[in-house]
């Protein structure tokens, strides 16, 4: 899998969403020093909306990321073209397919930035704080890539209704070859990194 060449198209559409995702959300991004600029890395941010995906896009431009969705999204043929297009690889069994997780790996091993969301589902308040899938803690620790853990904070009120804070790089490593309960343990790691953002961010409101 080769990191995917410049597409004039694909700039187009990422210029034109930022500036009226900007518009409309006036987002910003808190900790982007921590951004790693060179090779592979597993990107996992909370799961809110169907938009979530934008923000590390357009934190990354022009560096074309690639992502792990769920297969509903690829029913519809013009929307599942449109997916592929973009780098999705659609995700069946709860975020544990092993054809999809293996696309996240051959992905990392070409040096790209994959962006997988650990609940595997938008998850609302009220919901409280599921477990998150083993894939994503798969692909952490089989490939020993590094782990940006993100937290897309939604305001209702202000003049900056959604600010994107990125923390620091997790390094997940384990003695002896990986098992699934270290799959699940490492994608805990992970989740744990998110919720711990929002919860400082709670703690100042």
């Amino acid at each position: 899998m080769k990191k995917k060449p410049f597409n004039l198209f694909y700039a187009i559409v990422v210029l034109l969403g930022e500036a009226v995702w900007w518009i409309w959300y006036r987002f910003r991004f808190k900790g982007r020093k921590n951004l790693p600029k060179d090779g592979p890395l597993l990107i996992c941010p909370n799961h809110l909306k169907a938009d979530d995906p934008f923000f590390l896009t357009f934190a990354y431009w022009p560096e074309r990321l690639c992502y792990l969705a769920k297969e509903e999204l690829f029913k519809k043929r013009f929307v599942a073209a449109l997916l592929r297009f973009v780098g999705c690889y659609p995700v069946r069994n709860n975020g544990n397919d092993t054809l999809a997780l293996m696309a996240g790996v051959n992905a990392v091993r070409a040096g790209q930035k994959v962006l997988v969301f650990p609940e595997g589902h938008r998850v609302h308040e009220d919901e409280g704080d599921p477990a998150p899938f083993a894939g994503v803690g798969y692909i952490a620790l089989k490939e020993r890539v590094p782990v940006l853990p993100v937290f897309i904070e939604r305001r209702k009120k202000g003049f900056c209704r959604i600010v994107v804070h990125i923390g620091e790089v997790l390094r997940l490593d384990c003695e002896g070859k990986p098992t699934r309960e270290d799959y699940a343990q490492a994608a805990q790691t992970i989740m744990r990194a998110v919720r711990s953002m929002r919860d400082r961010v709670l703690q100042c409101e």
